[in-house]
């Protein structure tokens, strides 16, 4: 999954670059972060740290259920930071 969420915003870079198209790239962003809040929900029940790292790091509630509402972007607005280290690792 993660895979796959690197490949569609690689895919997806160029709209970013595009003088005549500003914030194209938004809808494709806030498609990766609806990944990665789905993968830390779902993710939870075989790795509970990384998830619950991964939480905070969208800033969204660490063990919520594994259900659709789970593939949620950040709301707009929200001022995010890099983990401080690996999420799924040591």
């Amino acid at each position: 999954m993660v895979r796959s969420a690197a490949d569609f915003g690689h895919v997806n870079a160029h709209e970013r670059c595009r003088p005549s198209t500003s914030c194209r790239h938004l809808p494709a962003l806030a498609a990766q972060l609806a990944v990665a809040s789905a993968l830390s929900a779902w993710s939870r029940p075989v790795m509970p740290e990384g998830a619950d790292r991964l939480a905070a790091a969208l800033q969204v509630a660490p063990g919520r259920p594994v259900d659709w509402h789970a593939l949620t972007a950040p709301l707009p607005g929200t001022r995010l930071a890099p983990p401080s280290g690996p999420v799924f690792g040591f």
